[in-house]
């Protein structure tokens, strides 16, 4: 993803979050931007390691909250590669 690609998607975020009556929380744009610099499909688990890793200070369960959030507003895909394992990745802004 290029620079551009990820301040439109970020810019993106920020208005569809805010346009559903919740904020940009530090947790909310740390976790986007995990997932926008990523080079493939992650985990729930993996994102939240790269988030503690990163000194976040967030739960697990904040991670998930917040993936299904982001998949319902359209920021992110939820991919089913095997089983009932869930990968996330950055959808694409749209040109």
């Amino acid at each position: 993803m290029t620079l551009e690609s990820a301040t439109q998607l970020s810019n993106s975020a920020r208005t569809a979050i805010s346009s559903t009556n919740h904020r940009m929380t530090p947790q909310r744009a740390a976790l986007l931007e995990i997932i926008q610099q990523a080079d493939g499909h992650l985990d729930a688990e993996e994102i939240h390691s790269l988030a503690r890793q990163r000194g976040e200070r967030i739960s697990l369960s904040t991670v998930y909250r917040t993936l299904d959030l982001l998949k319902a507003l359209g920021l992110v895909d939820e991919l089913h590669l095997w089983d009932e394992h869930h990968h996330y990745e950055s959808r694409s802004p749209r040109q």
